[in-house]
């Protein structure tokens, strides 16, 4: 089981091919690939050559001795503004490239959510069969697999359920497209904040875990910070549910930028986060 951190964990900081070498040096045995930047004209994901950045990502990886082991599209897959939704799409598209190039074996794809959650549940539903139907002729073709994932929205400055947050619906969409290549990224922090049981959120969705976001929340903010150091409080059971299950992916970390945290004390902070993900592989592989 690989201890993998999201590079946008050092955004601000460095370069993102810096981040790759910082936090291999830091003890990561593997990334997962921010697409965020992507927003940005001035990405070189977006630039004629991305390809050949693409390649020299991987080619840095693999000197660095680390892997990507998945990636994140640009968020968010839908809007109101159409012409914003169809930007979004372009975007995801080429995500999905650049992952493939890289070596990640799986990309995570929000699901469509611009519309009030539940009352739009069923047509976001329909949305969001045919946005994926649009995708996943491209997992063939860079044999990748697309990860939906468990959301949240605000309501009224309250945080409520949204698409794929309960779990039977969140089984239903990886069911309901029916592909090889299409699984589940559970959320943890997400899956707390919306206040749903976790481990039934785990054996609802049982097998088809192939990735998951770890970090911690405050009750009514998701700040995406270390486990242990928010309001989560049942890590334990979580991953002892996960090893119950017999859960086959990574431990990988969505942790927001370090941005505040002194030079001088980076390193630390990113050896103990690799320290908290070998205690949580153990908890899963100790309940095998």
């Amino acid at each position: 089981m690989l201890i993998s951190a999201n590079t946008q964990i050092l955004a601000g900081r460095m370069s993102e091919i810096e981040a790759v070498k910082y936090l291999a040096n830091n003890g990561f045995d593997a990334l997962d690939l921010g697409m965020g930047d992507m927003w940005s004209d001035n990405s070189p994901k977006n630039l004629p050559n991305y390809v050949e950045y693409s390649k020299e990502l991987k080619r840095i990886a693999d000197g660095s001795g680390v892997v990507f082991n998945q990636s994140h599209a640009p968020m968010h897959s839908s809007y109101v503004d159409e012409a914003k939704t169809e930007k979004a799409f372009d975007l995801i598209k080429r995500s999905i490239e650049i992952a493939a190039i890289v070596g990640a074996k799986n990309i995570i794809v929000h699901p469509k959510q611009h519309l009030n959650y539940p009352e739009y549940k069923d047509v976001l539903r329909k949305q969001n069969i045919e946005f994926y139907n649009k995708l996943l002729p491209l997992c063939n073709e860079y044999n990748i697999n697309i990860l939906t994932e468990n959301m949240w929205h605000y309501n009224n400055g309250a945080i409520v359920d949204s698409v794929c947050a309960p779990a039977d619906e969140f089984r239903g969409y990886v069911d309901m497209m029916n592909h090889p290549r299409f699984g589940a990224c559970l959320d943890i922090g997400h899956t707390y904040l919306v206040k749903q049981d976790m481990v039934n959120m785990i054996e609802t969705l049982d097998d088809k875990i192939w990735g998951l976001h770890i970090h911690d929340v405050a009750k009514d903010s998701d700040l995406h910070t270390i486990p242990f150091f928010g309001a989560i409080d049942n890590w334990e059971e979580i991953m002892a549910t996960l090893g119950k299950i017999g859960y086959k992916g990574d431990i990988t970390f969505e942790i927001k930028a370090l941005k505040q945290i002194p030079d001088s004390l980076l390193p630390d902070t990113l050896k103990m986060l690799h320290r908290v993900g070998e205690t949580l592989a153990d908890m899963i592989e100790s309940n095998r």
